[in-house]
């Protein structure tokens, strides 16, 4: 196995980040709201497989899934396959480049984010255990939930995650945590999962 694979998932708007997207999308075509999707996805792909929610649909909440393969979705080591997870989710939080601030960090609105993404695994890959389920906490009113599970399918795993931010902003004081909040987040993603592909 190279470490290429194939990858599909969404990606669910909510709260006024499904009202913001719900209005740009009704103003694109179906063309363009699939280049917009492609736009939030965490790795460069040339072409990915794209469903988009119908802006005109207030029922549901607005979500894009995705298919695409990509060439580095693993990296080898030795005989196993370290799988990292897919981040949904950084670009959620913006914060300013400038180590040290005085001024408040304003988002307009709380936002939220949801994950769920299947990893296809290499024929004959066996996986020992998968890692823990995570909770982690940044200020308060931010927090990240993510977990990794079998499907009934012996090749696949999924994983699913959330992160809710429930204020329209940032105090200066609250910034360095949020940042180490994202750092962990990150790292949790990093770690993925080891797969067995040899002897």
């Amino acid at each position: 196995p190279t470490g290429a694979a194939k990858i599909k998932g969404s990606i669910t708007w909510q709260m006024q980040q499904d009202v913001d997207k719900r209005e740009l999308w009704s103003a694109l075509t179906p063309a363009g709201r699939k280049q917009d999707c492609i736009g939030y996805l965490p790795v460069e792909v040339e072409d990915a497989a794209v469903v988009t929610g119908d802006p005109a649909n207030t029922q549901d909440y607005l979500t894009c899934s995705y298919e695409f393969q990509v060439p580095d979705a693993a990296f080898r080591l030795g005989t196993k396959l370290l799988v990292p997870g897919i981040d949904d989710f950084s670009a959620a939080i913006q914060l300013p480049i400038q180590a040290q601030r005085r001024h408040p960090v304003r988002w307009h609105y709380a936002r939220s984010v949801q994950s769920d993404v299947t990893y296809t695994l290499p024929p004959g890959a066996t996986i020992a255990a998968l890692p823990e389920a995570t909770t982690l906490k940044g200020p308060e009113g931010i927090t990240f939930q993510a977990h990794w599970l079998r499907t009934d399918k012996d090749n696949e795993v999924r994983l699913r995650g959330q992160l809710l931010v429930d204020k329209p902003g940032l105090a200066p004081e609250d910034i360095e945590a949020t940042r180490n909040f994202i750092s962990a987040m990150r790292s949790y993603l990093n770690s993925g999962i080891e797969v067995q592909v040899g002897p």
